[in-house]
């Protein structure tokens, strides 16, 4: 993959004249111009700085190890703002980032976008059919954004954070061939072995021992 990089900057680019384009956040836009697509043309949009969604930012999501937490930051602070979300995998992607960075609000405004993207023709497109990547980012929003799931070490690991508007969250997750039962609440979260094997997992950075059929809860501090 190539990835261009602005020496200046240190940052990452979606391509290597990106940063001559003119620079302005999307709420710069007159009133009614979104969706772009609708109101531009392609010759346009390709000239401006205004991005469908965030590749760069795509990466860091694909590549969650190749990447600090301070570059997401960064990189997140200079995209979101010239993103117009006008795909259908975009908002689920930008939730999981967002609740890995700890913008749990934030992320729970692009899950519901991503949930309605159908039920409420957020792009005026649902006649032509459904929007797969939406559904299945959600998912992931869930479970790689509020769960933090992510694999550490060959070791799944999970480092929940809840919405203010949730009370809690579960689900079963299968790894390789272990299945368990989680169940998050806004102070703890709670592991079930449903196997036979014993699993070596982290929630909140420390490391448990979940012994066959064995339970563990894991209270945030």
């Amino acid at each position: 993959i190539y990835l261009p990089k602005d020496a200046g900057s240190g940052l990452w680019l979606q391509q290597d004249d990106f940063l001559e384009k003119e620079i302005q956040p999307k709420t710069a836009l007159p009133p009614g111009t979104l969706p772009l697509e609708t109101h531009w043309t392609w010759d346009r949009i390709l000239r401006s700085a205004y991005i469908k969604h965030a590749d760069v930012l795509l990466a860091f999501f694909l590549f969650e190890d190749q990447f600090p937490a301070e570059e997401l930051a960064k990189h997140y602070a200079f995209y979101e703002p010239l993103t117009v979300h006008e795909s259908s995998f975009s908002h689920g992607v930008h939730a999981v980032l967002e609740a890995r960075l700890g913008y749990a609000e934030g992320a729970h405004a692009h899950l519901n976008k991503a949930l309605l993207a159908d039920l409420s023709n957020l792009h005026g497109d649902t006649a032509m059919g459904c929007h797969l990547p939406a559904m299945a980012l959600a998912w992931q929003a869930l479970i790689r954004g509020f769960a933090g799931f992510r694999l550490e070490k060959n070791k799944f690991a999970l480092n929940p954070a809840l919405p203010s508007a949730w009370k809690s969250l579960r689900f079963a997750l299968s790894f390789r061939s272990c299945k368990v039962q989680v169940h998050i609440t806004r102070t703890q979260c709670h592991v079930i072995n449903l196997t036979g094997e014993e699993v070596d997992f982290r929630i909140y950075k420390r490391e448990y021992k979940l012994a066959p059929w064995g339970e563990v809860i894991a209270v945030r501090k």
